[in-house]
């Protein structure tokens, strides 16, 4: 799997633009209409959060959103390390000033637009990120990926990594990124509204705002209607301490959620809609 992988991304760096992002649009097709894994799980979320429970709007939005999935990852494995042409990012200058506080910050991001070009924000304004990231069972598309992302400038730290040691990169003023709109297990997560329904998220980024003062930023990035990609840091999210960890953690997750939905609404074909969000 390694060695197909790297020949594809090979053969992809070979071809013009418009080809790949003509590839990546028949895999979404494919996976659409012929594959169809998670497409009902899909169609389902968007209609109930998206389409007010109309079900042929969600079908068009879950068909246009494989078609961005897949055109995203074909993307991707096609850009050479480095390369940043059409990636523009906005409101960075919020967490460079953070940092000059020497307390670090944190990135609070999603399965959003194209999310592994989406951490190369950092690199691309002088900032690089420790982005925590989970593995790939197949290990030989592990070791691809991993040589692939690593190459453009960010630490990738396995996502079981001991709190200890994200505490310590931002006790030493630096940026951790970590993603928060996937299911977590009960031990993990905190249930707080999304999309008007509970959905256990993980408070991983409040609990490191807590413990440090590093302020949160929601980060969010997609594709816009006049063919931009962009990436853009939100102001970040304030909220006083109470001394009671557990539910401060669950208003800054509240929040969280609430900036996250408000993207989601306005790009509702890019976001990751095939994941079991809500689960009881």
């Amino acid at each position: 799997m390694y060695l197909f992988a790297r020949a594809l991304a090979f053969f992809l760096r070979l071809l013009p633009r418009g080809v790949v992002a003509a590839m990546g649009t028949l895999a979404g097709l494919v996976w659409y209409h012929v594959v169809r894994i998670r497409r009902r799980v899909a169609e389902e979320n968007v209609a109930a959060c998206i389409t007010s429970g109309d079900r042929s709007a969600a079908r068009r939005i879950v068909r246009r959103n494989f078609v961005k999935l897949c055109r995203f990852s074909l993307e991707f494995a096609a850009r050479r390390a480095g390369y940043t042409a059409g990636v523009t990012v906005e409101g960075h200058e919020a967490i460079r000033e953070a940092l000059e506080n020497g307390k670090g910050a944190v990135i609070a991001t999603g399965h959003v637009g194209n999310w592994d070009l989406n951490t190369e924000m950092g690199p691309i304004v002088g900032i690089p990120l420790h982005v925590v990231t989970r593995r790939i069972a197949m290990e030989g598309l592990q070791r691809f990926w991993d040589e692939s992302r690593t190459g453009r400038g960010n630490t990738y730290l396995a996502r079981n990594l001991p709190i200890v040691e994200l505490l310590r990169v931002l006790r030493g003023n630096g940026c951790v990124a970590l993603v928060f709109d996937q299911h977590m297990p009960p031990r993990r997560g905190v249930r707080v509204p999304f999309f008007g329904r509970e959905a256990s998220t993980a408070y991983s980024p409040a609990v490191l705002h807590f413990r440090t003062g590093a302020p949160v930023f929601p980060v969010f990035g997609g594709l816009e209607p006049d063919g931009r990609y962009v990436v853009r840091v939100e102001a970040a999210v304030t909220i006083p301490s109470t001394g009671d960890l557990r539910a401060d953690s669950a208003k800054m997750m509240t929040e969280l959620n609430r900036r996250l939905e408000n993207w989601i609404r306005a790009h509702p074909d890019q976001w990751l809609w095939a994941h079991r969000r809500w689960k009881p």
